[in-house]
């Protein structure tokens, strides 16, 4: 089964304002917003339009640089 990139997820204290602060620094409008949850995507005609990036909130406080990771789809619905 062929993969795509889907989204980058960034643990954090506060999505909400994370979310908000990447979002204008990368020009990226805010696409979904929830208590647990903000994701800001690029417009369709920016290199990256297929990536997305997510923030969410972790319970213990902040130690060291906010922890990352990738998520990854399937490249056909046909995939499980």
């Amino acid at each position: 089964m062929a993969t795509r990139l889907y989204s980058v997820v960034m643990d954090c204290a506060d999505p909400a304002v994370l979310g908000r602060w990447w979002g204008r620094a990368l020009d990226w409008p805010v696409t979904f917003e929830a208590p647990d949850e903000v994701a800001i995507e690029p417009s369709d005609d920016d290199v990256c339009h297929d990536l997305a990036i997510v923030f969410v909130p972790v319970p213990e406080a902040k130690q060291c640089k906010n922890r990352t990771h990738i998520d990854l789809a399937s490249r056909s619905a046909a995939d499980p």
